[in-house]
């Protein structure tokens, strides 16, 4: 089973997808701050994160 986080800022379509929840935690976070110039927590991310049938 895959983790899925879409970003949801408006006219972002940044999505990652990864079987590693830990990973699309890692990343999403990493987008967040690269991306928005924001700060957000893991469990915030981990409230977000979609199960997604692994393409």
């Amino acid at each position: 089973m895959a983790h899925q986080f879409e970003c949801e800022e408006p006219d972002c379509e940044f999505l990652v997808r990864s079987r590693s929840n830990e990973e699309v935690i890692q990343l999403a976070r990493a987008h967040v701050r690269d991306a928005h110039g924001g700060r957000v927590e893991s469990a915030d991310i981990d409230g977000v994160i979609e199960r997604a049938d692994a393409a």
